[in-house]
């Protein structure tokens, strides 16, 4: 019979990562991680413009679209954070901003499937959207601050003109 296989003999049994600085070793993992926010945000900025030219049945589909998105974006952050694999410096802050923009997006596409084809849509339908629009491009600043450094910004700034 062979022995059950625990969390800690997994992480044991795990090859280190490359990257000292903890997170993601490779850049396709970081990748994966803007996209998911960059969809999620794409997906609500093309609501809020939908529901900014009237189209409204435009805009409560694109809010359902992004309510999975957003769903599917913060379930994996908190996947990795559960796993041990998210960013040591940003890992929480990315599935909290991700859970409340999920619940605006929720409560917004609740206040606009309620109302009716002659009536207009309340402010707190838009709101929503705004404000998980703004929590999601927060998130992705967030993640931007952290992979730009002062010191790459100054070194290439001074680094020498190539000879041509």
């Amino acid at each position: 019979m062979r022995p059950r296989l625990t969390n800690a003999r997994l992480a044991r049994q795990r090859p280190p990562a490359a990257d000292a600085g903890g997170g993601a070793s490779d850049a396709d993992a970081n990748l994966c991680r803007v996209r998911r926010s960059a969809i999620s945000a794409a997906i609500v900025l093309g609501a809020v413009f939908a529901a900014g030219t009237g189209a409204r049945a435009v805009a409560l589909y694109l809010v359902l679209a992004a309510i999975v998105a957003v769903a599917l974006a913060a379930l994996s952050f908190f996947g990795e954070l559960v796993e041990g694999s998210a960013d040591d410096d940003a890992g929480a802050v990315y599935v909290g901003l991700s859970t409340l923009a999920l619940i605006l997006l929720v409560l917004g596409a609740a206040v606009r499937s309620n109302t009716l084809a002659d009536q207009a849509v309340p402010a707190l339908g838009l709101s929503t959207l705004v404000g998980a629009l703004v929590l999601l491009a927060i998130q992705v600043a967030v993640w931007s601050s952290l992979r730009v450094s002062r010191y790459r910004l100054v070194n290439a700034r001074h680094r020498p003109a190539p000879d041509v």
